[in-house]
């Protein structure tokens, strides 16, 4: 990771949105394609450049509030009687990030309908933003993806017609008659080719990256791999504190002690793509189970490999589950192939993992815990030395980590807890 990268926001945005539409394949390219209607109704209402950059960026991220896969299906089947919650997180972790904030308010608006909007004074800049995200969501989610788009596209424009000045403003109607009048809108829509055609075409910001919007990134990925669950608020957060502190007494260079605690937070992001019944089993996996809990490490690594300048934090977040004795998953790479950095990244989830009280087991001791990793590493899992070097400082590292986690579960429950809580009681 360079100290400074300028790059568009496409390299970013993209693979995230991508990643977070992995859960299902009712799910897959459901931003990208509300991006893509977005994108074409400002193009034919004729919004300024700057605004449809920004309605297509709010429009990639869109459902970044919806933290788990099971409420992002329910949103996208229509069956979410108060959208509110993801709606309101979806705004606060865009106001995490410095150059996301900009779109916020209109993630915050996304599902607000028109005949609300002109119950008050309207910013115009405002509703348009979110009533253009609003359709465009809303026509993706109406796609059958198992009929042909031109023999399903009549049916959506009458329905968007019927709800036109309740649910949509007239105005932003318009603008969707017009882009949809044209087959090539919808047949580009449903292309395989759409990501190319989008990555190439699209209305992108060009971005000036360094090691702050970096940690600010890892941090807002950490909260939606985190936060979906009580169980695993402060994981992420304590796998990047152990990491740090092991990093450190290894005498690592400044910026590998930055890179380390970075892939801490995105050590599991490929979880984004695990079911949260999964997640919380309050019992042993069965070994259908584990095999999808596996896919999260392969996930990290194919989100992370798209993003510039995270190659090394690439390599340490996804190699977590790998071991010397090369029976790891999902690569099986050798004691030769296995970084440094994932050494310590892999003893720091284990570690993290056994001080943590899960669904399925209590918090361990440290005499269990230390008895475990030295037969892991006796066992050729995990590496001796950085093992050793845990041991020696235990007392001083689960200090650390401790308060840590401590400051992360404060956070968890002043900004996420209740519409967590809100979310699954919707559900049930």
């Amino acid at each position: 990771m360079e100290e400074k990268l300028i790059i568009s926001t496409s390299k970013i945005l993209f693979p995230l949105s991508s990643a977070m539409d992995m859960v299902s394949p009712q799910l897959s390219a459901h931003q990208l394609r509300t991006a893509y209607i977005a994108w074409e109704i400002g193009k034919a209402l004729q919004y300024h450049p700057q605004t449809i950059s920004k309605i297509f960026n709010a429009s990639l991220l869109h459902d970044i509030g919806a933290l788990t896969p099971e409420e992002k299906i329910r949103l996208h089947n229509f069956e979410v009687d108060d959208p509110q919650p993801h709606c309101i997180l979806g705004e606060f972790l865009f106001n995490s990030v410095r150059w996301l904030r900009p779109c916020a308010q209109a993630i915050r608006y996304h599902h607000r309908p028109w005949n609300e909007w002109v119950k008050e004074t309207l910013d115009e800049t405002l509703w348009q933003k979110a009533q253009t995200i609003c359709l465009a969501d809303y026509v993706e989610r109406l796609i059958d993806r198992s009929t042909y788009i031109l023999h399903q596209n009549r049916r959506i424009i009458s329905e968007i017609k019927s709800l036109s000045g309740v649910l949509f403003a007239p105005q932003i109607v318009d603008g969707f008659l017009l882009a949809a009048g044209r087959e090539n809108f919808w047949l580009m829509l449903t292309s395989p080719r759409l990501y190319t055609h989008l990555l190439q075409n699209g209305p992108h910001t060009t971005l000036t990256f360094d090691i702050r919007d970096f940690t600010q990134l890892a941090t807002l990925l950490r909260n939606i791999i985190d936060f979906r669950t009580p169980f695993t608020a402060t994981h992420s957060t304590g796998v990047a504190a152990c990491a740090q502190y092991l990093a450190r007494k290894l005498e690592l260079t400044k910026e590998d002690i930055k890179r380390i605690h970075i892939a801490g937070n995105l050590h599991d992001l490929g979880k984004l793509s695990v079911p949260n019944t999964i997640i919380e089993k309050p019992a042993t996996l069965t070994e259908e189970e584990y095999a999808i809990m596996k896919q999260h490490v392969f996930y990290t690594f194919s989100i992370l490999n798209e993003l510039p300048g995270f190659e090394s934090i690439r390599d340490w977040a996804s190699f977590h589950h790998e071991t010397l004795n090369g029976i790891g998953y999902p690569f099986h790479l050798s004691k030769e192939e296995l970084p440094l950095g994932a050494r310590i990244i892999s003893v720091a989830d284990n570690f993290t993992a056994m001080i943590e009280t899960r669904p399925y087991r209590p918090w361990l001791n440290q005499q269990e815990i230390v008895a475990v990793l030295r037969q892991k590493a006796n066992e050729g899992l995990l590496d001796p030395q950085v093992v050793d070097l845990l041991i020696t400082h235990y007392d001083e590292l689960e200090a650390i980590v401790e308060r840590k986690q401590a400051q992360s579960r404060q956070y968890y429950q002043q900004h996420f807890a209740s519409l967590v809580n809100r979310n699954r009681s919707s559900a049930q």
